[in-house]
């Protein structure tokens, strides 16, 4: 049957800020040669964010304080802080001296602006901007200048968090269905799904090694805090009470973590090891306590009500040294320190605009690559460079033309090609296109998902058989034709070492899908991977030592072990991803995925372990990508 058009199922999904948004039914994805179902961003309105950052109404419900405790000596607070506070209407950014002798509205936009997040050096801020129905992460000089959307404002993203090198920013995002937590280079590109995983996590943190990140996350029935590497692996809970532990943030030494906890009654701020240990509360009062973030000498920043409103206090972690930061200031919902004295009016000069077009996080490789996209109704194969210059139209037939696969001297070209009561495999000649077409499948069974053997001899592809797929080999002008594996269940998705003598397949033989390798002739079957989760469509690198393939057991996303299924590790996190294709000199690999909305193709640095997104200027779905010189 052709390929069906990638299908949107509604959500009803209703996201405040602050305030954790409804869970969507999470999607199966089924592992076949048809890419998975995209996940729609329903626009959501969001009428209690004005609300949330306007200190009276906020904050409406706390008792008020009949005095500020203030103890001796107090904690050391010389400095200046950006704060989200209420200057007649939406929340605003403003800059402040700590010790109030200085106020200065950093943006005048509609819209509210909440939780900043500086940048490591001072410069610049990070935070959630109300951008119509939306939320997003976008940045500003610490100037004023530059305001920069970095996320699309058909979803939902929030709570930005600096990397401690400068060159990331940690964010929550709804962008496929629930909240997950997010990573993405500071220009905005590059966003990568760390905790796809049912339930609503957000507010995270990085260690000040840049190591781990710590979120709240209400996945097991509950919001509590947790700890994660980096990379989305090594998820660890760290709090169990019944009560709600919210908004983590890490010391500047990584010792600590503190976070609120309703678990006394009212909402304090408490702190802990970053293993979880030593738990002990740090305000006592009969208030709310909100928002804490370190500042640069180890005390602990947070908002807490006054009479009738709301003000910044700074304590140590044991709980001596309270005192009011930046006195008369009130209405603040959130607020971070800066973490290095750097002086606004300096960076006049370091003022920038929205870019047009943001650079790829790395140099590109020369050449082009072909891929299938139905950017005119339906889909067609098309070549394109890795600049986005040269896009060329390789078929242009009446039906679905899918799976691309060049021969390894480059000089034929498989796909497939959907009928209204199957599908075929073609193969056709680049230098003599007079020569015509082979059609290499004949049979009813649809056969989809050519793959060459490296000396060009032998094609293996997919039939879509009625107990299952299976695995045919047969000879490039059709002869010979024999199955390779033939048994009830799932098998394909494969690749050839580059030697030739075996293949590596996805099968759900033993239960799970996991990768197997085998002989050509059959023989010597091997599970290669041990693992509960989903692991399929392996790709050998061009030199046999590593494979590639695409996993959920740590987070979905791209994964590279050695040749003989050890070493597993995370390259990169995507979602709906497909099956790999390496670049000649094992560099780069070549991916379709979801990550962004619909289908893109992104190329992946391998060392750096960093991403691009190659379409990201189509509206339409580009899949099946492979390298062509």
């Amino acid at each position: 049957e052709p390929v069906p058009a990638l299908e949107q199922a509604p959500q009803d999904t209703a996201v405040e800020a602050r305030a954790v948004p409804a869970r969507a039914e999470e999607e199966s994805r089924r592992v076949e040669h048809r890419p998975a179902r995209r996940r729609p961003v329903v626009p959501i309105l969001i009428p209690a964010l004005i609300v949330v950052a306007a200190a009276a109404a906020a904050y409406a419900f706390f008792s008020s304080r009949s005095s500020e405790p203030v103890a001796a000596p107090v904690v050391t607070t010389a400095g200046r802080l950006v704060a989200s506070l209420d200057l007649g209407g939406d929340a605003d950014l403003a800059m402040i001296q700590s010790d109030s002798s200085n106020v200065t509205s950093l943006l005048q936009r509609d819209g509210a602006d909440i939780d900043p997040s500086w940048s490591p050096d001072g410069t610049r801020i990070a935070f959630t901007a109300e951008m119509g129905d939306a939320l997003v992460i976008a940045v500003v000089e610490a100037n004023g200048q530059g305001f920069t959307a970095l996320t699309a404002v058909d979803v939902h993203s929030v709570d930005p968090a600096w990397s401690p090198d400068g060159t990331r920013i940690a964010f929550a995002s709804d962008r496929e269905g629930d909240l997950d937590i997010y990573v993405m280079n500071s220009d905005g590109t590059g966003a990568l799904n760390l905790t796809r995983f049912e339930g609503d996590d957000r507010a995270p943190a990085w260690s000040p090694d840049g190591r781990t990140i710590v979120f709240q996350s209400n996945r097991e029935g509950q919001i509590d805090i947790y700890r994660m590497d980096a990379d989305g692996s090594g998820v660890a809970r760290l709090t169990s009470d019944p009560a709600d532990d919210t908004d983590p943030s890490v010391s500047p030494d990584g010792s600590r973590i503190a976070f609120i906890s309703t678990r006394g009654g009212d909402a304090d701020v408490f702190v802990m090891g970053p293993d979880g240990r030593g738990l002990s509360d740090v305000t006592r009062n009969d208030v709310d306590d909100r928002a804490p973030s370190w500042n640069p000498h180890g005390a602990i920043l947070f908002t807490s009500a006054v009479t009738n409103s709301t003000a910044l206090f700074a304590v140590r972690p044991d709980g001596s040294g309270l005192s009011r930061v930046a006195d008369g200031v009130t209405g603040v919902s959130s607020a971070a320190w800066q973490p290095i004295d750097v002086d606004p009016a300096a960076l006049t000069a370091r003022a920038t605009s929205t870019p047009t077009a943001i650079a790829p996080p790395f140099e590109l490789p020369e050449g082009a690559f072909a891929f299938a996209s139905n950017r005119e109704g339906q889909f067609d194969l098309f070549s394109m460079d890795f600049g986005g210059e040269n896009l060329t139209a390789l078929s242009d037939l009446p039906n679905d033309e899918r799976h691309p696969a060049l021969s390894p001297a480059g000089s034929q070209l498989a796909f497939d090609v959907a009928f209204t009561d199957t599908q075929r495999i073609f193969v056709v000649d680049l230098g003599s296109p007079a020569a015509g077409v082979i059609t290499l499948t004949q049979g009813s069974e649809p056969a989809h998902t050519a793959r060459w053997s490296p000396d060009g001899t032998l094609i293996a592809y997919e039939v879509d058989a009625e107990r299952g797929p299976d695995v045919v080999l047969v000879r490039p002008d059709g002869s010979g034709a024999a199955r390779l594996i033939s048994r009830p269940g799932y098998d394909g998705c494969l690749s050839w070492r580059p030697e030739g003598e075996q293949i590596a397949f996805t099968s759900d033989r033993d239960g799970d899908l996991n990768v197997y390798l085998m002989n050509v002739d059959g023989t010597d079957l091997k599970r290669l991977t041990q693992h509960a989760g989903v692991d399929r469509c392996p790709a050998w690198s061009p030199d046999g030592a590593r494979i590639a393939f695409i996993s959920n057991r740590s987070g979905e996303g791209v994964y590279l072990t050695d040749a003989e299924g050890a070493n597993v590790r995370l390259l990169v996190a995507l979602s709906g991803a497909s099956q790999p294709a390496w670049s000649p000199d094992g560099h780069f690999l070549l991916v379709a995925s979801d990550q962004d909305g619909d289908f893109d193709v992104y190329l992946i640095a391998v060392d750096e372990a960093s991403i691009w997104n190659l379409t990201a200027d189509s509206k339409a779905d580009e899949v099946d990508p492979i390298w062509t010189r």
